[in-house]
């Protein structure tokens, strides 16, 4: 009996799968053009001038977990406390 439903189960997948088709071409593949440029080799000094805005993504609040006041804080801290 379970051969007789693994067998059903086989060709049910059998029939569902849809098999991707693939088609061959025997045509050449057209070379995309390109443009030669003579060059010669010269200094030259680039310069590269942008601006822009950051935004986050989103607004996280610091909280304390423990109840309480500040009472000293290391110099490295980057956000100011309300004292």
């Amino acid at each position: 009996m379970a051969i007789l439903i693994l067998l059903t189960g086989l060709l049910l997948t059998w029939e569902v799968e849809d098999p991707v088709r693939v088609t061959e071409s025997t045509a050449a593949q057209q070379a995309p053009l390109v443009t030669v440029v003579a060059v010669s080799a010269a200094e030259t000094t680039a310069s590269v001038s942008a601006y822009g805005g950051v935004r986050s993504r989103w607004n996280t609040e610091v909280r304390s977990a423990v109840a309480g006041r500040v009472v000293e804080r290391s110099v490295i801290v980057l956000w100011p406390v309300n004292e």
